[in-house]
């Protein structure tokens, strides 16, 4: 494989039910009780209405920035420590399956 360029990691993963936090927490080393993932909630989202579905059922946003109108209700009066895009955390590296890795070529 060509190491030249920069690379990005396409992955499939399970995120299972997710603790949604408009915070951010650097010692976090694993979810809250009875969750398997971390979302961090920001309030722009892609839009719904642009995502590809793929052969095997996984959608893939693919839209651009729309307001994410339930979270900016859920929490309508606190401060988000995050502009965008939305991070999703996952403390298991079972929950993470590599598809692609993709070489953008520069220049």
């Amino acid at each position: 494989m060509n190491t030249t360029g920069k690379h990005i990691s396409v992955t499939q993963v399970a995120l299972g039910k997710m603790h949604e936090t408009i915070t951010c927490d650097w010692n976090m080393t694993n979810p809250p009780e009875g969750y398997n993932s971390t979302w961090a909630v920001t309030k722009n989202i892609p839009d719904p209405n642009d995502d590809v579905t793929t052969p095997y059922g996984v959608v893939v946003p693919c839209g651009r920035q729309v307001t994410n109108k339930a979270i900016n209700e859920k929490f309508k009066d606190a401060y988000f420590y995050r502009s965008q895009p939305n991070e999703y955390i996952v403390y298991n590296e079972g929950q993470v399956r590599l598809r692609y890795i993709v070489r953008i070529k520069q220049g």
